[in-house]
């Protein structure tokens, strides 16, 4: 399914991996429409609801959640912030605006919500295929711009175990 040729990697851990919930975290980095394993992808195409779990570095009255898709986007069907003690404040539900990729897509909020950490859930029935996040934006109310620094997610295509790959930093310093 995949050309695993670019990673994410924890140089204090040692170790670079793909399709992670981890490869929505920081900036963009996917450059391209495609099948990448720079991007998050869920164990399985079309496999119903799935979800997205960020964590941002401090809270802030949230004003927009900018999700960049990178393969397959619009499945995204609700955006929630999630509070201390993880309930769940809906900011955005609805059918996504279609969109080619890579796209940046921007869900604005219109209530007085405050947190650090959201959840993109997707309905992958709506668009055929892996539904690829490459990065999440938190943007406040106040101008600040996050990237998220945690995430999990409902799975991952890492979990497969098809054509997962796991290498150490040094693998990559000696040419392997």
């Amino acid at each position: 399914r995949r050309r695993h040729t670019r990673f994410k990697c924890d140089w204090s851990s040692d170790v670079c991996s793909s399709d992670l919930p981890e490869q929505a975290t920081g900036p963009p980095d996917t450059l391209a429409a495609d099948d990448l394993p720079t991007a998050w992808a869920s164990r399985e195409p079309d496999a119903g609801e799935e979800w997205l779990k960020l964590e941002y570095e401090r809270d802030v009255q949230i004003a927009a959640v900018r999700v960049r898709e990178t393969y397959n986007p619009g499945a995204v069907s609700k955006v929630v912030a999630v509070i201390e003690g993880g309930a769940e404040i809906v900011l955005w539900e609805g059918t996504e605006p279609p969109g080619e990729a890579p796209v940046e897509v921007e869900f604005p909020v219109t209530q007085v919500v405050v947190a650090k950490s959201v959840k993109i859930y997707l309905d992958k029935r709506r668009v055929p295929g892996w539904n690829e996040i490459d990065a999440v934006e938190l943007v406040g109310h106040d101008g600040s711009r996050q990237w998220a620094q945690g995430a999990t997610a409902s799975s991952t295509y890492a979990e497969a175990g098809l054509g997962v790959s796991v290498i150490t930093g040094s693998d990559l310093l000696n040419g392997r």
